[in-house]
C-alpha cells in the first residue's frame, strides 16, 4: 500500500533525501517549500513519491525495487493523485527519478500508459567560472530592484507575487529562505529572477519575463544580478532546464554555468 505522510512526519524521509541531487526534493522534505509526500511505510519509509506542491512534477526517491510501492503506484495514481491533481488544474503526471536507477525503472512501472519523455540538464557554477564581462546593458526606462516584502505586498506587483507563491507557502517564507530581483517599468514588475526552491545554501532558479517585454535582455540582466548576490551571500545556485529550451541554455552558458548532471523525465495524461 501507499500512504500520505503528514508534514510533521516528513523528517522520516530525511535519509532518503540526504543524497538527493534534486534540490526540490530536499526543500520539500526539509519543510522549506510546500509539497506532499507519499510512502510505502509511514513509520519507516523505504520508497517515496514527492509531489512538488500544486505543480505536475512527481519525484520518485528511495528503493526503486520496492514491490510494496511499485505494485501499487498505478492504482494509487488513478484513485488518489489524479483526482487531486485535476482539482489543481493539472492534466498530466510528470515522473522524475531521483537517480539513474529510477530513470530506468519508471518506464517499466507504466507499460500500459502512453509515455512521453524529455531530457533536462542541471547546471552549477562557482565564482571562478562566472563571466561577469557578459553582463548586458538594457535600453529603455527599466529599473532593477531586489525583491522585498514591501514590493511583494504591493497591489500592482501581482505578477511577481503570483510567481513566488507558486513554489512558496507564504511571502514571508520566501523572504526568509529565498531571494531574487525584479525589473520594473513605470512602477510595474515586468520580469523576475528568484529562488523557487532552497535547501540550506542550495537554491534553484526561476526566471520569467512578461510577454510584452521579452527579447530585451531583461532575463539575462536579472540572472547576473541574482548570481552576484549568490556569491556575496554564500548561496550555491543551480539552473535546471530542458535541453530544447535553447534560450534558457544560452543564458546559463553565457553566465558560465557548466553541466552538473542530466536526467530524463516521463509524462502521461490522466484518464478522463
Amino acid at each position: 500500500m501507499i500512504y500520505e505522510l503528514n508534514k510533521k512526519d516528513f523528517s522520516k524521509c530525511q535519509e532518503l533525501a540526504n543524497n538527493q541531487r534534486h534540490i526540490e526534493v530536499k526543500a520539500i522534505i526539509h519543510g522549506h517549500n510546500p509539497g506532499r509526500v507519499f510512502v510505502d511505510d509511514v513509520d519507516s519509509p523505504n520508497t517515496a513519491l514527492v509531489w512538488l506542491g500544486d505543480h505536475d512534477g512527481f519525484f520518485f526517491i528511495g528503493d526503486e525495487r520496492n514491490p510494496h510501492f511499485n505494485e501499487h503506484i498505478n492504482s494509487f495514481i488513478d484513485l488518489v493523485i489524479a483526482p487531486a491533481a485535476k482539482k489543481e488544474g493539472l492534466d498530466c503526471f510528470e515522473a522524475i527519478g531521483s537517480n539513474d536507477q529510477w530513470g530506468k525503472v519508471i518506464p517499466k512501472l507504466f507499460p500500459h500508459r502512453e509515455l512521453g519523455s524529455w531530457t533536462s540538464r542541471v547546471y552549477s557554477i562557482n565564482s571562478d567560472q562566472y563571466r561577469k564581462a557578459m553582463e548586458p546593458t538594457i535600453a529603455g526606462n527599466y529599473e532593477i530592484h531586489r525583491i522585498s516584502i514591501d514590493l511583494l505586498n504591493s497591489a500592482s506587483h501581482h505578477f511577481m507575487r503570483d510567481k513566488v507563491l507558486e513554489s512558496w507557502s507564504t511571502m514571508e517564507d520566501f523572504m526568509e529562505r529565498g531571494m531574487g530581483y525584479c525589473v520594473m517599468k513605470d512602477q510595474v514588475v515586468v520580469a523576475v529572477c528568484y529562488s523557487n526552491y532552497s535547501s540550506g545554501r542550495e537554491h534553484t532558479i526561476a526566471i520569467e519575463t512578461v510577454k510584452e517585454h521579452r527579447g530585451k535582455k531583461l532575463a539575462k540582466k536579472l540572472a547576473h544580478y541574482y548570481l552576484q548576490a549568490c556569491f556575496d551571500e554564500g548561496v550555491h545556485p543551480y539552473w535546471d532546464c530542458m535541453v530544447e529550451n535553447r534560450p534558457s541554455v544560452a543564458i546559463a552558458k553565457g553566465l558560465g554555468y557548466v553541466e552538473d548532471f542530466s536526467y530524463v523525465g516521463y509524462d502521461f495524461g490522466f484518464s478522463s
